[in-house]
């Protein structure tokens, strides 16, 4: 994260990605210790009384956040394909008069759309 221009907004992604590593900082934004061994550093932690602070691979990151993208792109897709149906069915509907034949119905919505 670049703080010099604008914290990342971010959420749980699906894909579980696990940290690489464990670090304590010290109140001025400085490490004061890290490793990749979690129980250390839990130890430290808990002596210290501060939080530990998972740290993640870079790449397992982008990966994670790019397979979130795609599943949003297409939850967009489907969503959008399921309101153009929408639309359809409810215009179809809506040429169709009050009264009508259950037996024909199938037929009057498709020769409507």
């Amino acid at each position: 994260m670049n703080t010099e221009t604008q914290p990342a907004v971010g959420g749980q992604v699906e894909r579980n990605v696990m940290p690489r590593a464990w670090a304590l900082f010290a109140p001025n934004g400085n490490y004061r210790i890290w490793s990749t061994v979690q129980a250390e550093v839990e130890r430290v932690a808990a002596e210290a009384g501060v939080p530990l602070t998972p740290l993640y691979d870079q790449v397992a990151m982008d990966a994670a956040i790019a397979a979130e993208r795609e599943n949003a792109l297409r939850y967009a897709q489907e969503s959008e394909e399921l309101r153009a149906l929408v639309r359809v069915l409810r215009d179809a509907l809506a040429g169709i008069e009050e009264r009508y034949n259950p037996d024909t119905l199938c037929d009057d919505i498709l020769r409507v759309t």
